[in-house]
């Protein structure tokens, strides 16, 4: 997780001897007359007791008291002394635990040096003592970071197992699985990596002193699978991490389900899990990390002083997996466990204080990354301050909280533009580069801290060369001081690239060019960097390299466009796919740009295809046919078919978004749906890869050729429109043709489209057509605006005509007009070229050719039969729905339809009939649809979109759920169901595409609101064309439109913009006319 404090903390299993036969050996004999010294033991020992079972501090204070009360009246040479000392420093150390107070634990240190030096001989008691006063001194060390104390702790511990029988390997497992964990200590704190060596080598002694059957072997696996996570983050090495997950997983494996440490060892498994994914990225690693978390998490109550870390250590969890799958949900449920953590973390506990605080800063960073709210970032400071103040002045890991800092007001800085940020930032970084020693393991991330620092300040303030200098001379030393496989670098490397590139802008030396190309093609060529460090590295090269050698980028360009199927993966959730889409349009558009540059049309009609309806083309891909892979490999084809199955099911119900945030105390349904999804998508990988290996099938679910997409013109020419900042054009295959040629359209622009855009937005949402519960804006009449007639006329002058005199398609009085399919990109797939002209008596494209929309050139592809069907037809007309304004033209358009069509084959339902029941279930018998009702769009939530009825509303989810195998057409008589989401123009985010993706053919839809009389003209107009001859031809519903508008057209005139703009045609493969 970016800017996070995380560290492998870990619940410890150690060996101290038992306080009970600490206080009354069995070889000590009690004289008569002592048996108020006795009394006073025999108490104490009890209220002891009592606090550890009830945890009441009263009975801790006069347990002490009682102690010192025996020790003034007991003669110093009294054999009962040492265990009298062993008593009282047991209880100063579990007071020192509950209060933090210093007196206490050197009272206990005292106390136990006292007793081990009173015991002369070499027996078991002696070494009881010397390992209760080693565990002082550790417990000294880890609360109060005092590194002597660290170190005369480790002293102890050897002398204690030197002094121990090697024929006594219960206790002599025990202190080497105590040392082991002090040298781990040790190597936190100072990183010398010979003590993480040595802690390891004791650890392993200890396990194989142990029994199997012993009941300390869990812990003692445990620690030592602790160990070696450590080491694998200092070293790398995923041998280490490995075996650490195997001792870790045979620990939770031996520990009963009803033994309350259970917890802990779960806790650790899940760290290390974390931590393997953290460097290999495999997703199962952290869905099963998060798992083992929660469960940890359920074993415990609330009143354990264990439930912060383990709080802790999910949200850290959470954080690690939204950094590879993004998406709001990790994050906020990171931040509940955080939170929670920090409202139950021992107050003595500072340590796990400062590190539950830093990961607050780490999370919200993560949520201002996509939010950019400024209040995220505010946040993330006041976290990261409040992880440097939580911690004594010299503790050992102020430096790494300082450097969080820095990092964190750089992140601001973006936000805030506010010079202090920048100047802190710098501040911070040098105060933890100064902080912290040579050769330690963490020197190489301050340094290169340092000097992301610097070049922001450069960048955004001081414009100089020494400032830049220093930038490029910290990252080059942090990078020459890091791991050669840390897993850290390809991003250092990515970040020193652009201080390189401004070197070369500001020196224009081509060595500093040289430099950059080679640093990123390195990242971009190796497949095990990150997905995100690939596609920034393939950008960032493909733009430096098209100014100054445009053959060589497109190479880096084709890799961008390779990775947007892993970007956009099938495990993620719709919601995140839909996220990821909209930051990728640019990518996909610079990439065109660079193959039409390159002359190379074929490359761009590719490109443009890859990158057009990613998620809609998703969908349609799980229900490939699989018969010819099943005559194969019917093994192969069954579980194909299955995963897809699942997939769709699991992606349609994403559509309806998250039920909203779960209880961090349990594995929630909504966790277990998303390990599902995880699970499938990565089989579903798996499965498709070894598809690609049958003869024949290399290219099954990958992105289509160019001489596949050209196939799509069988039924008519298509016309690609690229829009980009300074330039656009058109490509086009012309009918019937297999050659990709293109048309410069040098007037037309990026902005010109969004402004062509805006202005027709405002003038239908003046008139109230953006209106959910409308179908229809108003029945009166809207004056011409010259707004649309002058957008029409951009549209007409700049694109449109180009394209028709480039083509040929002369103006024609006859019915028998060229038809072209239209496919944009961008601000252009919310403009209306089917209607572009010079209004009201200019030249207009309705007289020249028929027009119709298609999301994807895929979808044009030929049918393997034309359907003439229509034998049924269900035909939905809902004057009335809860909520909705009244419709009453909607029962006069189905009247209209029946007269044309007849009642032999249509299914009328209305009013409390058109149940949302009812007509998903007609659906399925029914090859044609018409929908007279209310519609609602919900761009948040895709599948939400609905079709309003008597019952309340019928979902594009539950539709797209539905097994509907012989649908061909849809008329959706319903305000704005093609109108989109502006967010992502290059994404089919509508109930229309929803329809198509449902398996209806052909859609009859709005972009915009029509008027309530206006609906059954057109409505009768296209039905009384398309069975014109007696039969009901789908082939002919763009004809039918394209009719039915000039009708409609001439009837209330053309400037009556509102009302005959609107309609237009979707459609996925069409017969040829």
């Amino acid at each position: 997780m970016p800017n996070s404090s995380s560290v492998h903390t870990e619940h410890r299993d150690t060996s101290i001897a038992d306080s009970e036969r600490s206080i009354e050996p069995k070889q000590c004999s009690v004289e008569p007359q002592d048996t108020q010294i006795d009394s006073l033991l025999a108490q104490s020992a009890s209220l002891v007791q009592n606090f550890q079972h009830q945890g009441a501090v009263e009975y801790l204070h006069q347990a002490i008291a009682g102690f010192l009360q025996a020790k003034e009246i007991m003669s110093p040479d009294d054999h009962r002394t040492p265990f009298l000392l062993n008593g009282l420093a047991f209880a100063h150390l579990l007071r020192f635990i509950w209060f933090n107070h210093t007196p206490d634990i050197d009272s206990s240190i005292e106390h136990w040096t006292q007793a081990s030096s009173l015991i002369t001989t070499h027996d078991s008691v002696k070494v009881d003592f010397i390992n209760n006063l080693a565990n002082a001194y550790l417990r000294k060390f880890q609360r109060l970071d005092d590194l002597e104390a660290l170190g005369s702790a480790i002293s102890c511990f050897q002398r204690a197992i030197s002094l121990c029988p090697d024929s006594n390997t219960t206790v002599l497992s025990g202190l080497l699985n105590n040392l082991g964990n002090a040298y781990s200590d040790r190597f936190k704190a100072l990183r010398d990596p010979s003590d993480i060596d040595e802690s390891i080598a004791y650890k392993l002694r200890a396990v194989s002193l142990t029994d199997k059957a012993s009941p300390a072997r869990p812990g003692w696996l445990k620690n030592l699978g602790n160990s070696y996570c450590l080491r694998f983050k200092e070293h790398g090495k995923t041998e280490d991490i490995n075996t650490a997950i195997e001792y870790l997983t045979e620990s939770v494996s031996l520990t009963p389900d009803d033994d309350i440490r259970r917890a802990a060892r779960l806790s650790d498994l899940g760290q290390a899990r974390a931590t393997r994914f953290d460097r290999l990225r495999n997703l199962s690693d952290i869905d099963e990390a998060i798992s083992c978390l929660a469960l940890a998490i359920s074993i415990v109550p609330e009143s354990s002083r264990e439930i912060a870390l383990f709080l802790h250590n999910l949200g850290m969890a959470y954080g690690l997996r939204h950094s590879l799958i993004g998406g709001e949900e990790d994050i906020a449920k990171g931040i509940e466990c955080e939170k929670e953590a920090m409202r139950l973390c021992p107050p003595e506990d500072l340590t796990l204080a400062a590190y539950i605080a830093g990961d607050l800063a780490g999370l919200h960073e993560l949520r201002f990354s996509s939010s950019k709210n400024l209040t995220d970032a505010d946040k993330m400071i006041d976290y990261a301050r409040q992880a440097i103040s939580i911690l004594p002045e010299g503790h050992h890991d102020i430096a790494k909280h300082l450097s969080n800092l820095g990092s964190a007001y750089q992140i601001r800085y973006s936000a805030s533009s506010d010079p202090s940020d920048l100047n802190q930032s710098v501040s911070c970084h040098h105060q933890a580069v100064d902080l912290t020693p040579d050769g330690h393991s963490q020197k190489h991330r301050m340094v290169s801290n340092l000097g992301d620092a610097y070049y922001l300040l450069y960048k955004y303030s001081k414009k100089d060369a020494e400032t830049l200098d220093l930038a490029i001379q910290h990252q080059i030393e942090g990078l020459n001081h890091s791991p050669e496989d840390h897993i850290d670098r390809p991003e250092r490397f990515l970040r020193l690239s652009d201080p390189f590139l401004d070197h070369y802008h500001l020196t224009g030396q081509t060595r500093a060019i040289d430099a950059v190309t080679t640093i990123l093609h390195n990242l971009v060529t190796d497949p095990s960097n990150l997905l995100h460090i690939r596609m920034m590295s393939a950008r960032k090269l493909g733009t430096l390299l098209s100014e100054v050698n445009p053959s060589q980028a497109i190479q880096y360009w084709k890799i961008a466009i390779d990775l947007l199927p892993d970007l956009v993966w099938l495990g993620h959730t719709i919601s995140r796919r839909y996220q990821v889409v909209s930051s990728v349009g640019e990518i996909v558009s610079k990439a065109v740009s660079i193959a039409i540059a390159n002359r190379d049309y074929d490359i761009a009609l590719e490109w443009f295809e890859a990158g057009h309806s990613i998620i809609w083309k998703q969908i349609l891909q799980l229900r490939t046919p699989l018969d010819d892979i099943r005559a194969i490999d019917p093994g192969l084809a069954a579980d194909l078919e299955r995963v897809s199955h699942e997939l769709e099911a699991a992606g349609i119900s994403g559509l309806l978004g998250s039920a909203g945030d779960s209880e961090t105390r349990i594995v929630t349904s909504i966790e277990q749906s998303a390990q599902k999804r995880h699970l499938l998508a990565r089989e579903w990988d798996t499965l498709t890869r070894r598809a690609q290996t049958i003869p024949g099938f290399n290219g099954f679910t990958r992105h289509k050729t160019a001489g596949e997409l050209v196939q799509g013109a069988h039924s008519g020419t298509i016309v690609v429109v690229y829009v980009g900042d300074d330039t656009s054009g058109a490509l086009i295959v012309r009918h019937r043709a297999t050659k990709v040629e293109y048309l410069p359209l040098p007037a037309f622009n990026h902005e010109k489209a969004m402004n062509a855009y805006s202005q027709t937005r405002k003038v239908f949402e003046s008139n109230g057509t953006r209106e959910a519960t409308q179908r229809k804006f108003s029945t009166a009449r809207v004056p011409p605006d010259d707004t649309l007639r002058l957008v029409l006329a951009l549209l007409w002058v700049d694109v449109v005509k180009p394209v028709l005199d480039y083509l040929g398609f002369e103006r024609q009085q006859s019915n028998c007009l060229p038809r072209i399919h239209w496919c944009t990109m961008g601000p252009v797939s919310f403009l209306p070229l089917h209607a572009a002209g010079i209004y009201p008596s200019g030249e207009q494209i309705h007289d020249h050719v028929i027009s119709s929309y298609t999301p994807t050139l895929s979808a044009l592809a030929p049918s393997a039969a034309t359907k003439t069907g229509g034998e049924s037809v269900l035909a939905i007309a809902q004057s009335e729905s809860p909520g909705q304004a009244f419709l009453p033209g909607a029962t006069e358009e189905l009247q209209r339809i029946v007269r044309i069509l007849g009642d032999r084959h249509i299914t009328r339902l209305e009013g409390s009939e058109a149940t949302s029941s009812v007509v998903l279930s007609a659906m399925g018998t029914h090859s044609w649809i018409h929908l007279a009702c209310h519609a609602s769009q919900d761009l948040t939530t895709p599948g939400s979109s609905a079709f309003h009825l008597h019952d309340g509303p019928l979902r594009l989810s539950d539709i797209m759920g539905k097994s509907l195998k012989n649908c061909e057409f849809a008329f959706l008589s319903a305000c704005q169901t093609a109108s989109g989401d502006d967010t992502m123009p290059n994404e089919a985010v509508h109930l229309a595409a929803g329809m198509l993706m449902a398996g209806y053919s052909t859609v009859i839809a709005t972009m915009w609101s029509i008027r309530d009389e206006d609906a059954p003209l057109v409505a009768e107009s296209i039905y009384a064309y398309i069975a014109r001859d007696g039969k009901r031809e789908i082939g002919k519903s763009a004809e039918a439109l394209h009719s039915a508008v000039r009708e409609l057209r001439a009837r209330i005139g053309e400037n009556e913009f509102a009302s005959w703009v609107p309609p237009y045609m979707r459609n996925t493969s069409m017969s040829s006319t």
